[in-house]
């Protein structure tokens, strides 16, 4: 339990409340969606990300403003920990079983989670099946030129 005060509370609620400033990103994001439909630029997508991303910030400062508002300072495995039990949630909804094994074969189908952090499924080995970090190495390439390549 964090020791916060009600003056850091309500400075949390001035942080998450209304920001003029993404209507504009939103009108953005409309417009790009809008023309990609229309076939006037290949940008759609982009739009479609933008909401994505402003989606998962405000989820974010939801649930860390509610976390606060409960006297609970979330640390970084907070929301790790809320998309674990997020994904075990909707596992045996699919599995309609709560059943161990049953939920288990249902996590490890390859089917996508949605949870806090973002889409997450599980190889049938039970590995998370998206990079969430990516290694580098320094090479020299054909030219002599040192470089950075990605580890696959």
């Amino acid at each position: 339990m964090s020791g916060r005060t009600d003056s850091q509370a309500t400075d949390d609620r001035k942080v998450f409340s209304y920001e003029p400033a993404l209507d504009g990103i939103r009108a953005l994001a409309v417009l790009l969606v809008m023309a990609g439909h229309l076939d006037l630029v290949y940008a759609g997508g982009l739009g479609v990300d933008i909401f994505f991303v402003l989606s998962g910030y405000l989820i974010t400062a939801i649930l860390v403003a509610e976390f606060r508002a409960k006297k609970f300072e979330p640390e970084a495995y907070t929301l790790y920990s809320y998309a674990g039990v997020q994904i075990i949630k909707q596992a045996a909804e699919a599995a309609k079983s709560l059943d161990p094994k049953k939920v288990a074969d249902t996590m490890h189908s390859g089917m996508k989670f949605k949870t806090v952090i973002g889409d997450i499924s599980y190889d049938k080995k039970g590995d998370i099946t998206r990079l969430d970090y990516v290694m580098y190495v320094w090479k020299k390439d054909p030219a002599g030129k040192i470089t950075y390549v990605e580890i696959k």
